[in-house]
């Protein structure tokens, strides 16, 4: 998010195409959005362990 790539919110204002699925339990979202927003009022550009870490597929 901090790479140049910006966060919106799109809701009623474009077309969105989404495949059905069953709900995911819920009880962790306060705990995911918490996160999310820790991320968007910090710095970070990429994850610490990342996929380069990964070595060769």
């Amino acid at each position: 998010l901090h790479a140049g790539v910006k966060h919106k919110n799109a809701r009623f204002a474009a077309t969105v195409f989404h495949l059905w699925h069953p709900e995911q339990d819920r009880t962790q979202l306060p705990v995911n959005q918490e996160r999310l927003q820790n991320l968007l009022r910090s710095n970070t550009v990429r994850a610490r362990i990342g996929l380069d870490k990964l070595g060769s597929v």
